[in-house]
């Protein structure tokens, strides 16, 4: 169970099983045993996403199908049809959750290939880890679809 309680104006502790997590709407500390973690909020990770992910769109002809946005939580879902392929780009920064993730589907058997994934703990404020996943990825791209 969560315990909430407000620190200052905009800025929330919580207490969840142990694990103190202090921030605002526009940033995100965690504080664990080993130190202090610096994340995007779930806005600057959809946006970040949104822009250094574009050329899915101009390049490769995908579509975006869904976004999402809620705390701890970004996601966008691309799909292209002629290909059959969907690729969901998230960004999950609750202490539970697995971090940035880049998730490649076959449409035609439902398989899936995880390409990227970058914890919360090795993300910074300015999602300069989403640019550099994003130049690692359209660099390897042949690759990372062809499974």
């Amino acid at each position: 169970m969560s315990k909430f309680r407000a620190v200052g104006r905009d800025r929330y502790y919580i207490l969840y099983h142990g694990m103190a997590t202090v921030g605002s709407v526009k940033n995100m500390t965690k504080k664990t045993g080993d130190g202090y973690y610096h994340f995007p909020d779930s806005e600057t990770s959809l946006d970040s996403i949104l822009r250094n992910f574009n050329r899915l769109i101009d390049e490769y002809k995908y579509e975006i199908v869904s976004t999402k946005c809620v705390k701890f939580y970004s996601d966008v879902v691309y799909q292209n049809t002629d290909l059959k392929r969907k690729i969901e780009i998230s960004n999950a920064t609750n202490y539970t959750d697995y971090g940035f993730s880049i998730f490649i589907y076959k449409l035609t058997d439902d398989s899936s290939h995880m390409s990227i994934n970058i914890p919360y703990e090795k993300q910074d404020e300015q999602c300069s880890f989403i640019e550099k996943a994003a130049t690692d990825f359209f660099l390897h791209y042949p690759e990372v679809t062809a499974f």
